[in-house]
């Protein structure tokens, strides 16, 4: 911190291609997040400067990972998208990129099993990666705001539609997280979107939300969080 100079806060923005806008139109090659999402929107309609540390087919671990390693600071503001939980992230520290190696493991691993690495594949989940991602999200958000910094986390994707009746009995009784979440992700819009007014809101791309649910999200947000443009 530069002393004589008074320090603006920030908007810090964590997830995966939700968050970095894949396949919105300037965003479709990866090179960059796009400017048309709703991270971009919410920070400037809050006045704010932003950093978008998302990842395409990052994972919670993954976020929080670039959370602690990042330039955040007191008075600045996290906002987590919670992605996948059967995603997954791996740091070798012996690699000569940075002294880190990463290793993103998806739901593209997950459907072929001579793909995943065998660690990872002999201990997967659902029910182990829902424990893992309570873990990680009260870790992060209980570090944050013990240093002044203002959380707010939209829920993790469960598919609580494939999970089995023991899956879903163990994650509404055993995982609680201190964390609050707000279940009213960027998925939400677009599924409601598609629900009441008859179409699929997708973006170029044909997969990822499209421009219009980003734009819901957007609205959402600064009416249900207006101390954002504080």
């Amino acid at each position: 911190m530069t002393y004589g100079k008074t320090y603006m806060s920030k908007i810090y923005f964590f997830g995966c291609s939700y968050t970095y806008g894949h396949g919105l139109e300037d965003c479709l090659t990866l090179q960059k997040p796009s400017k048309l999402g709703w991270v971009t929107q919410v920070a400037n309609q809050a006045g704010k400067e932003y950093v978008n540390l998302s990842d395409p087919g990052g994972s919670n671990r993954q976020a929080v990972h670039l959370a602690q390693n990042c330039d955040i600071q007191s008075g600045d503001t996290a906002i987590f998208h919670w992605t996948f939980i059967n995603r997954y992230f791996y740091l070798d520290w012996h690699s000569k990129f940075q002294g880190v190696k990463t290793t993103k493991i998806g739901n593209w691993m997950l459907k072929n099993k001579s793909k995943r690495p065998k660690m990872h594949y002999f201990n997967w989940s659902e029910v182990h990666m829902m424990h893992d991602t309570e873990i990680l999200v009260d870790y992060i958000n209980n570090k944050f705001e013990k240093k002044g910094i203002r959380c707010i986390n939209f829920e993790p994707v469960i598919y609580k539609d494939k999970a089995t009746d023991h899956e879903l009995d163990y994650w509404n009784k055993n995982i609680n997280c201190t964390t609050i979440f707000d279940e009213r992700n960027l998925l939400h819009w677009q599924k409601f979107v598609s629900a009441k007014k008859g179409y699929t809101d997708l973006a170029t791309d044909g997969d990822h939300p499209g421009l219009t649910s980003n734009i819901r999200f957007v609205n959402y947000i600064l009416e249900e969080y207006p101390w954002l443009k504080d």
